[in-house]
């Protein structure tokens, strides 16, 4: 290991035991970035404002070390909470399968944000914001639908890299470079699902966007605002309106937060039923 990949190991480790130290005697949320954990927190103290004595948010930083991140806390009762983010049920599923005992919440949209575009939140808190955001919604959903399919591409392809493993360029044993035909056929072997939507050819990525958006569409128009990057609505549309209506706040997600009811739209509700009793 490299002097600076020393030093990044070191911080990281350093984190984790501080993390770890503080969350002492509490259940742990771990959640993925800075946004996420002042809106669960927000979230919890609705529910109980002494929520800090029970429960500690934990900011992993990715979902990569979310789902790795149990492992810190061995002695302690543990939630995950991950954006769905590309990710399909089987996906899900397939995670929740390799947690265990671990539960794992996904959120039913691209991302927490979301959580502020459920049907009729936006309205009932800013009914004029709603309506204007309501016009928008067709481009949105266009947007979600390309940026999903060139994710999820992207994804595929790294499930190859993964699949082909490190030791790139000496030759593997699993695959059969005598020809084309049977490099082909030992490749699909290798790569398995793994082979799907990882073709980045305009033609399909062309293809793909057209299918997904004919699925976005057919949902109904409130159902629709779950399949949008939800930051970047929150980031570029909804809080601008807000500033404009209503003036700046330290933090309009915090404050956003705050204005859910309960119970709250899943999976907030099962999670915080869970972790806070």
């Amino acid at each position: 290991m490299s002097t600076l990949g020393r030093e990044i190991e070191a911080t990281r480790k350093s984190y984790w035991e501080r993390e770890r130290e503080a969350a002492r005697n509490t259940s742990v949320l771990l959640v993925e970035g800075d946004d996420d954990k002042a809106v669960l927190e927000a979230l919890l103290r609705g529910r109980s404002p002494a929520f800090p004595s029970q429960v500690s948010v934990v900011v992993a930083g990715s979902r990569k070390n979310v789902l790795a991140g149990a492992r810190f806390f061995p002695n302690q009762a543990i939630h995950l909470l991950i954006d769905r983010d590309t990710w399909l049920d089987q996906d899900i599923e397939a995670e929740r399968r390799r947690q265990a005992a671990t539960p794992l919440h996904v959120t039913s949209g691209w991302c927490l944000e979301n959580l502020f575009l459920a049907p009729g939140f936006l309205c009932a808190y800013a009914p004029d914001i709603g309506t204007r955001l309501d016009a928008e919604r067709e481009a949105w959903v266009r947007a979600g639908a390309f940026w999903w399919t060139v994710q999820r591409t992207r994804e595929a392809q790294l499930g190859w890299h993964e699949a082909l493993g490190s030791n790139y360029g000496a030759p593997l044993p699993q695959l059969d470079l005598s020809s084309a035909d049977q490099l082909a056929v030992s490749l699909s072997q290798l790569l398995g699902t793994r082979e799907t939507m990882a073709d980045l050819s305009v033609a399909a990525l062309a293809a793909n966007f057209q299918s997904r958006l004919a699925e976005i569409l057919a949902l109904p128009p409130s159902e629709q605002w779950q399949h949008v990057h939800g930051k970047r609505v929150v980031e570029q549309r909804i809080i601008p309106m807000l500033v404009e209506a209503r003036g700046r706040r330290a933090d309009w997600r915090v404050e956003l937060a705050g204005a859910i009811g309960r119970p709250a739209p899943a999976p907030f509700d099962v999670l915080l039923a869970q972790i806070l009793p």
